[in-house]
């Protein structure tokens, strides 16, 4: 945005009787009687003047000269210098006054083929009439040298400034009005032939004379004020830039109104700073500010206003408002349309902004509508071969090849290419990016045979014009080895991608490594060499990490590496404070959709998951979610991470179904964009199976686990790490749906491989080895269960710290392996310590009551049927109890164990009443059951 240029307001000399005043004034009082005749002849000149035609005239013209209205005082300076110009008594230098003011008037409305020619008349002659050092000649060679600077001639300009400014310094004074206004607009020619350190010179200089003179309030003082920000801006200096600016703003608001032209025009410039320095938070906030105080304004067709629509559009397209932005461009592109400037190169720029817009939100309809708007009046003004034209044919191009209507791209670039042929030859470097477009749209299109061609081209022109290493000539490279992949050219693209690699440390800059490594990692994924496609997407991650904390503040660089110590320390809590004090000051800084203070939010939400803090999990996950959709797209691999993580999160915090569904479009859109055999494929896949088993439906786990099993293996090996952990997820799932004849040879290899891996024992093999036992238990391997049992239980023993659960339950697993034997005297004392410490731990639980029963039923084969008799309804008066408590898969068969113990006892010791009474009651159970099972 161009900065706002300060009034060139003129300094002149006045008509005879003011001469005359200058006069006397400058003679001082050497009379006191010729001051008084001065006073007294004053009333009676002005009484003449007054009834003097041409006198009227003289201030008619420069009344509208001040007014700015210089359209209605053209007519009027030239019948006033026609009059003068024939009258014998007219005063020569009068006359020159007045075609000066015409001169400059023609010159305000853009009339320089008359204006220019009468001012350096004008020049002339008072240079030979007073010469150089003369105020009135001093003036006029500054007022033509601020036309040849309007005109565009900055060179002629700085030579005729360069010489009337240091003597304006000298003879009128620095503090003079001419003096103030030269040194600013001299400083603008500088900027048109960019010297911008020299034009801050010159603004500072005239920055402080114009205080001293008017004061830091005047109208003229903020002119300048506002062209000084913008001269820190243009050197780079953007906190004085942002200081001064909003000083500036704030005392225009003060003293000229808050809605007035110049205020707009700073108020239009502090936003764009804001949106340079990417600050959109404050230049939205600052330009709604605005539009509250005056509503009407958003309904507005003044130009003054146009620009700060565009400032609020980009600066809602920064926080990621796409909706908003489309509002005010909408609005900016009415006005141009209205004032039937469809042709403008504004106008045009706009339309092409909103397309894009459009395409970001994947509207693609509109989008390619705007642009082939935009093309069409390319082509009508200027021909299908101007550079606008192929320009817009280019985007119009892009933006089918976004919506996946490929052969509408092709269509374009084919006739874009044509006529760059047609001009410039085969070998122009303009064909490159048409070249490079064209193969991709052809391999979109699945016709790859017909894109490798056009690709080497391509190749070959990039490396010659741009050089091998250059960002687009790997990307074009990369396009090619997708050419082979897709034309079964199998070696020629992995040896494509390893000089890609090679080409790649040192060369190329940050962003362009990170694409490099993420699409190797897919390729070589997807070529079966999964030991490389693991290496590059490691080496993709680590970059990513590097990338965020080399752009960091050094006061949050250092937050964040407290941060991360704290976290490889094990220190929860403390690394949770440090990341959300690394968050608030990224958000406060960066802005809440930055993608580095996404990154750090993703990272907060991991803590809180790791720390068990689930719902905090869901809110960070959530928030860092729906900024990544906005920002880098819902398929960026970093946002597919973000939405992986919070599925887990919702996983932990048991809303199962929302984790499945997450899960379900995380591995879907992977395995589109990564393949199958991908690892992060293969671990949203393996999480989804994990979401399916929790919400009983484990025959689903069992199928989707199956598949990254046979994935793993085919791909990495049997012994590979991630294989043995599906394993370890299968076991238990074929067990749970019967399957044992699957789940214990798996269990069995578990086994052994914890064992090897864990000789002294670790608490992950004892709960494998604890799941191979109660297979053994459920296929009647009695001996095998206990020979496992034995030595876990001595184990937990030995460490029950944490562990007492897991205790009981091999307690009373071994205690079932000797009942089961009929070894009865042995089995009752391992079940009753396990049932003293269930007792201790959870007395009314089902647990409890069921080791109750167990201890029944082993006392009863002891024939110490009191004991028995007591165990035994007790227990099953406390399963009722807690019958809903009690797994559904487990409730029926655990009941009708205990009554069938109960009719057992009762039958013993001759109670055949009794007896009877539970046969009854277990009739009726499994009535109840089947009717259920029906139903």
């Amino acid at each position: 945005m161009g900065k706002t240029k300060n009034k060139k307001e003129i300094s002149y000399d006045n008509y005879p009787l003011k001469r005359l005043k200058k006069i006397v004034l400058s003679l001082g009082v050497k009379t006191v009687i010729f001051g008084i005749l001065v006073c007294s002849l004053t009333p009676i000149v002005t009484k003449a003047e007054e009834n003097d035609p041409l006198q009227l005239q003289r201030k008619s013209a420069e009344r509208l000269f001040h007014q700015e209205n210089y359209t209605s005082a053209i007519p009027i300076l030239e019948n006033i210098i026609r009059t003068q110009s024939s009258s014998l008594t007219a005063d020569k230098m009068d006359t020159l006054f007045y075609q000066e003011l015409l001169a400059q008037s023609l010159a305000k409305i853009n009339q320089f083929e008359r204006a220019l020619p009468m001012m350096e008349s004008i020049y002339k002659t008072r240079l030979q009439t007073y010469g150089k050092e003369n105020r009135s000649t001093i003036r006029s060679e500054f007022r033509l040298a601020s036309m040849y600077q309007d005109m565009g001639n900055s060179e002629q300009a700085i030579r005729l400034f360069d010489e009337c400014i240091p003597l304006s310094r000298k003879i009128i004074g620095k503090l003079d009005h001419t003096t103030i206004v030269s040194l600013n607009n001299a400083a603008f020619a500088y900027q048109q032939r960019g010297e911008n350190e020299k034009a801050l010179q010159l603004l500072e200089e005239s920055f402080s004379y114009c205080k001293a003179t008017y004061g830091i309030d005047h109208v003229l003082t903020l002119r300048i004020m506002n062209n000084v920000a913008g001269a820190y801006q243009l050197v780079k200096q953007p906190k004085k830039a942002i200081d001064l600016f909003e000083r500036c703003y704030k005392q225009a608001r003060a003293k000229i109104g808050p809605n007035k032209p110049l205020t707009l025009q700073i108020l239009a410039n502090l936003s764009q700073i804001y949106l340079e320095t990417k600050e959109p938070g404050k230049a939205v906030s600052l330009l709604e500010k605005y539009f509250e105080e005056f509503p009407g304004q958003t309904q507005a067709a003044d130009p003054l206003i146009l620009p700060i629509f565009e400032n609020l559009e980009q600066g809602y397209l920064q926080n990621g408002q796409s909706t908003k932005a489309v509002q005010y461009l909408d609005r900016y592109v009415e006005y141009q349309i209205k004032q039937n400037q469809m042709g403008n190169p504004e106008t045009l720029r706009s339309l092409s902004q909103l397309a894009h817009i459009y395409t970001d939100n994947r509207q693609f309809d509109q989008s390619i509508q705007l642009l082939q708007q935009v093309s069409d009046i390319q082509i009508r003004k200027s021909g299908v071969t101007s550079i606008d034209s192929q320009n817009s044919m280019f985007r119009l191009a892009n933006a089918l090849l976004a919506a996946e209507q490929g052969q509408r791209a092709i269509s374009t670039l084919t006739l874009l290419d044509q006529n760059m042929v047609n001009q410039f030859g085969e070998s122009d470097p303009r064909r490159l990016f048409i070249l490079h477009f064209l193969g991709q749209a052809l391999l979109k299109t699945k016709q790859g045979g017909k894109a490798i061609p056009l690709l080497e081209r391509c190749l070959t022109l990039r490396e010659k014009v741009l050089g091998e290493f250059d960002k687009d000539s790997q990307l074009t490279r990369i396009l090619l080895c997708e050419g082979y992949l897709e034309t079964n050219q199998m070696s020629r693209s992995i040896e494509v991608a390893k000089a890609i690699l090679q080409k790649l440390p040192g060369k190329a800059d940050k962003n362009t490594q990170k694409e490099i490594l993420l699409w190797a990692s897919q390729l070589f994924a997807r070529t079966g060499q999964s030991a490389l496609a693991e290496q590059y997407a490691l080496a993709y991650k680590k970059l990513t990490q590097e990338s965020v904390t080399a752009s960091l503040p050094d006061e949050q660089l250092t937050l964040l590496q407290q941060a991360e110590a704290k976290k490889q320390a094990g220190d929860w809590i403390e690394a949770i404070s440090l990341y959300q004090k690394v968050v608030k000051a990224m958000k406060k800084k960066q802005g809440k959709d930055d993608p580095e203070t996404l990154r750090q939010m993703h990272t907060l939400g991991e803590m809180y998951l790791n720390a068990g803090e689930t719902k905090l999990s869901i809110a960070t996950l959530e928030e860092c979610f729906n900024g990544q959709v906005k920002k880098i797209g819902a398929n960026d691999p970093e946002t597919l991470s973000t939405e992986d993580l919070l599925g887990q999160a919702y996983y932990r915090h048991q809303d199962f179904a929302r984790a499945k569904n997450i899960f379900e479009e995380v591995a879907r859109t992977r395995s589109l964009k990564l393949g199958d055999d991908h690892p992060e494929t293969l671990a949203s896949a393996e999480h989804l199976g994990n979401a399916w088993y929790r919400l009983g439906e484990p025959n689903r786990a069992v199928s989707i686990w199956e598949h990254v099993l046979n994935r793993i293996v085919a791909k990495q090996g049997e012994d590979h790490p991630r294989a043995w952990e599906i394993k370890q997820q299968l076991a238990p799932a074929y067990q749970k749906t019967g399957r044992l004849a699957l789940a214990i040879p798996l269990w069995e290899q578990c086994v052994v491989k914890m064992r090897v891996q864990f000789p002294n024992g670790s608490p992950r093999r004892l709960e494998v080895e604890e799941h191979l036992a109660q297979a053994y238990l459920e296929v009647n391997r009695f001996a095998d269960a206990y020979s496992l049992l034995v030595p876990i239980c001595n184990n937990r023993k030995q460490d029950l710290k944490g562990h007492e659960e897991d205790y009981i339950k091999d307690l009373s697993g071994l205690a079932e392996c000797l009942y089961r034997s009929k070894q009865y005297p042995q089995a009752e004392f391992p079940m009753q310590e396990a049932l003293d410490r269930q007792e201790k731990i959870a007395p009314k639980s089902w647990q409890t009551a069921k080791l109750k029963t167990q201890l029944g039923a082993i006392l009863l084969n002891e024939q110490k049927y009191y004991q028995a008799g007591k165990m035994l309804l007790g227990g099953f008066q406390d399963l009722q109890k807690q019958k809903k408590n009690i797994p559904i898969d487990l409730r029926e068969k655990v009941l009708e164990e205990t009554l069938d113990q109960l009719i057992q006892l009762a039958k013993a010791t001759g109670n055949k009443e009794q007896a009877q009474k539970w046969i009854v009651d277990r009739q009726a159970m499994r009535k109840e059951k089947n009717s259920t099972v029906n139903k």
